[in-house]
C-alpha cells in the first residue's frame, strides 16, 4: 500500500506553518543581521529591496526556499 503524499514532507520545502516576516530594507547592513536572526528562529522571510539582484548574499539566509527577495521602493509609490 502506498503512503499518502499529504503526510510526507519534502525535505527541501519551506515549513508552511512557520510564521512569515516581511523585512523592508532586509538586504541592508543591519537588515542582514535581522534576517539571519529571524531565519534561525524559523521564520519564512520576504525581503523587500530596491535592487534584489544586488542583494543576493541575503538570499542564502536560511534553508532553501525560506527567503524570498522582492523588488520594491517605498519612496516611490506606484
Amino acid at each position: 500500500m502506498l503512503a499518502s503524499t499529504s503526510s510526507v514532507s519534502h525535505p527541501l520545502s519551506p515549513n508552511d506553518t512557520a510564521p512569515v516576516a516581511v523585512l523592508v530594507g532586509g538586504a541592508g547592513f543591519i537588515g542582514q543581521y535581522v534576517a539571519r536572526l529571524l531565519a534561525r528562529e524559523g521564520y519564512r522571510l520576504k525581503i523587500i529591496s530596491r535592487n534584489p539582484n544586488a542583494s543576493l548574499e541575503v538570499k542564502t539566509v536560511g534553508d532553501l526556499g525560506q527567503t524570498v527577495l522582492l523588488q520594491g521602493n517605498l519612496s516611490k509609490p506606484e
